[in-house]
């Protein structure tokens, strides 16, 4: 956090907070979630949507990551259909970063993602949508649609192996 200027975003609280919630999933997505917010809200307001981008990606790549490998020892076709839903969601991830391509700091990553792009070309994503259920008195909405994804074992293969690279790269 320090490398790029957000360890006010991350104080010694808010990591021995992580730390101590480590077995809590609940707690953990709650504080992730407010730390992701807190960082976002500070980065635009200082003028660092690049960083913004990097986060994001980051972000992505981690958790596509995560699901390909458990996808590998897990048979689930809900699995299977989160990383063909990574289609659209690379895709828009692009459309982000794409205007830092001419930054040297940026160029390999986004070459990396267009790699993982092609990787999912042959990836089907029929998208099925079903009026949502809003609760009023609980100030909620409930998504009703749903997905149906076509991709061959070799493909998930492939995307995983492309994810693990481009993650290897960033964490060295």
């Amino acid at each position: 956090s320090d490398d790029i200027g957000v360890s006010s975003v991350f104080s010694p609280a808010v990591m021995k907070r992580i730390t101590s919630n480590i077995g809590n999933q609940d707690s953990l997505l709650s504080m992730v979630s407010t730390c992701y917010s807190s960082l976002n809200g500070f980065l635009q307001e200082n003028d660092r949507v690049d960083v913004c981008a990097l986060v994001m990606a980051g972000g992505w790549i981690e958790s596509t990551y995560f699901v390909t490998k458990i996808s590998g020892i897990m048979d689930s076709q809900e699995l299977v259909n989160r990383i063909g839903e990574q289609k659209s969601i690379l895709t828009n991830l692009i459309k982000l970063i794409e205007p830092f391509y001419n930054n040297p700091e940026y160029t390999e990553l986004i070459n990396e993602l267009y790699d993982i792009e092609t990787a999912f070309e042959n990836v089907q994503v029929e998208y099925h949508f079903v009026e949502p259920t809003t609760d009023s008195d609980n100030k909620s909405t409930i998504v009703n649609s749903t997905s149906t994804v076509i991709i061959s074992e070799e493909n998930i293969q492939i995307i995983s192996e492309k994810i693990e690279s481009i993650r290897n790269l960033i964490t060295g």
